[in-house]
């Protein structure tokens, strides 16, 4: 009866100029769209190509240890012809720094959560703790013939959302007067004190982003996730997107590598001592050399590594609401009238 009754249906439709007319125009939206995405995904690559050279030159191009805040770039992802998902929208780079850790939405509310609001209130008394250090040296060593006389060497400035970009040198120092010499011992004790406050503050703050974005957005996208999961398009839409890898969990990858990557450094430049050393704010007796220091390299998982878990679940649902759905046509159809 059911085999009857489908090839009955199948040669009623596919005998009309209806069916021939809908399959052209179905496989030409097909086409269409694939050539808008692989154009689109073509012009990606080409904007992430140019990029990528121009950070690599600027990133080792610093002469001091504290200039060096390199660029780290995320390749497009060609399967995201298939499906963009936040492979189009979600940055695709992010700048390391020693006062700040990478956070995919670097602008979340720290008071989105009450609960935080006490330890958000420690954190600014540690950066207000930082600001008046750095007020009580700028004023005790402004003297004649210092080379930090001049402003623009050593200044704090507010960076938004409530922190401080605390003592950026905003050239490098190429020269310092013998007179003058008596002062670099105490600014490099100095810097060494300032820059390990400055990593304790990031740290902490990124505890209380960190645990905030968990309970924001990655809530509200679960939430919608799981409701795209009542629709079969919306199961297909989830699958497709993990299979590609251009789903959150693969932009949190790559920024999970980010923050590896930061704390590598900082691995380096306790080893060379360098919080406490002349080149970290001076180049008068040379120039830093980077040979040495970690490059950064993103490889992400492959197609069958750590997304075909997450796809699964979907694929499952998916195959599984295609019988339950045919059974219901076919109940449908089996109490019309032929």
């Amino acid at each position: 009866m059911l085999w009857t009754l489908i090839r009955h249906e199948l040669l009623m439709n596919l005998m009309t100029f209806r069916f021939l007319v809908t399959v052209i125009a179905s496989m030409s939206l097909v086409l269409a769209g694939s050539i808008v995405l692989t154009d689109n995904y073509e012009r990606r690559l080409a904007s992430y190509n140019e990029d990528f050279q121009k950070h690599q030159e600027g990133n080792f191009s610093g002469k001091t240890y504290s200039s060096f805040m390199p660029r780290l770039d995320r390749a497009p992802n060609p399967l995201s012809v298939f499906n963009q998902g936040l492979d189009k929208r979600a940055k695709n780079s992010l700048q390391i720094k020693i006062g700040e850790v990478p956070l995919l939405y670097p602008n979340v509310s720290l008071f989105l959560v009450n609960r935080f609001i006490d330890t958000e209130e420690r954190v600014r008394q540690a950066d207000q703790a930082i600001d008046q250090t750095l007020e009580q040296f700028y004023w005790a060593e402004e003297v004649p013939g210092d080379p930090f006389e001049n402003p623009p060497l050593l200044k704090g400035s507010e960076a938004g959302a409530g922190s401080s970009s605390y003592t950026h040198l905003k050239k490098n120092i190429t020269f310092i007067p013998d007179a003058s010499e008596i002062h670099v011992p105490t600014v490099k004790a100095y810097f060494q004190e300032l820059t390990s406050g400055r990593i304790r503050t990031a740290n902490k703050i990124w505890q209380i982003r960190e645990t905030t974005f968990s309970e924001t957005y990655i809530l509200k996208s679960n939430i919608a996730r799981n409701a795209l999961r009542f629709s079969p398009a919306g199961l297909y839409h989830l699958s497709t997107e993990a299979w590609a890898g251009t789903g959150l969990a693969r932009m949190q990858d790559f920024f999970t590598a980010g923050r590896q990557y930061r704390e590598t450094v900082l691995d380096y430049f306790y080893d060379k001592k360098a919080f406490g050393s002349r080149q970290w704010f001076a180049s008068d007796k040379g120039a830093v050399r980077w040979d040495d220091i970690p490059r950064f390299s993103y490889q992400p998982p492959g197609v069958l590594e750590g997304t075909s878990n997450r796809a699964l679940r979907d694929l499952f649902l998916l195959f599984l609401f295609n019988p339950i759905l045919l059974m219901i046509i076919f109940a449908v159809f089996s109490r019309q009238e032929v």
